[in-house]
């Protein structure tokens, strides 16, 4: 953060610090740690969040006085934006784009006010916008791009790269106002 703070997402089976009983299965947390005047780190707070399926966190991003989280959750991709300004985290908003019908998310990241998501789905109707690629079978890669309030709004846009095998992708960078997605193809990609 801005400030210095320090914030981190995981999972855990089990009671976090600090935080009340698990909701069951894997539960995403957030945490935030800072420093002590006497230079040793120190946990502001943890919060745990998820459903009673199996979670896995993705990745976070801070945007201000937010945290924007990417998970996993029981199957579907959802990202929950967390304010953070009184010290605490409150849930502001959730956004579910869907089923990832066995995918993943490779992560998120900023891009000029906008979250970006990536992730790996075989699932083409995910509700992440206009579909600006459609998606070629099996697994694709796709990348989307949305609010970050996490609003559903005319530029949230979403494409899927893929051949006719099972494309999958590992990580995400934005760079100059571009995306780009790491990843490994089953058979072909398309120009290739």
């Amino acid at each position: 953060g801005a400030d210095g703070t320090v914030y981190v997402t995981g999972r855990a089976q089990g009671q976090m610090p600090g935080t009340s009983t698990p909701i069951g299965g894997y539960d995403g947390y957030i945490e935030a740690f800072t420093t002590t005047a006497a230079g040793k780190p120190q946990a502001t707070f943890t919060q745990s969040f998820g459903t009673t399926g199996q979670d896995k966190p993705a990745g976070l991003v801070v945007d201000g006085n937010s945290l924007i989280v990417a998970s996993n959750e029981d199957g579907h991709a959802i990202l929950r934006r967390f304010d953070v300004s009184s010290g605490s985290p409150v849930l502001s908003a959730t956004r579910d784009l869907g089923d990832l019908q066995g995918g993943s998310i490779a992560g998120i990241s900023m891009n000029g006010g906008q979250v970006v998501i990536a992730g790996t789905t075989a699932n083409g109707a995910l509700s992440g916008g206009t579909v600006t690629r459609a998606a070629s079978g099996g697994t694709d890669a796709f990348a989307a791009t949305m609010s970050a309030d996490l609003s559903i709004g005319a530029g949230d846009a979403i494409a899927y790269y893929g051949g006719a095998g099972n494309d999958t992708a590992t990580s995400v960078a934005v760079a100059n106002g571009k995306v780009w997605i790491a990843g490994s193809a089953g058979t072909d990609l398309p120009n290739q």
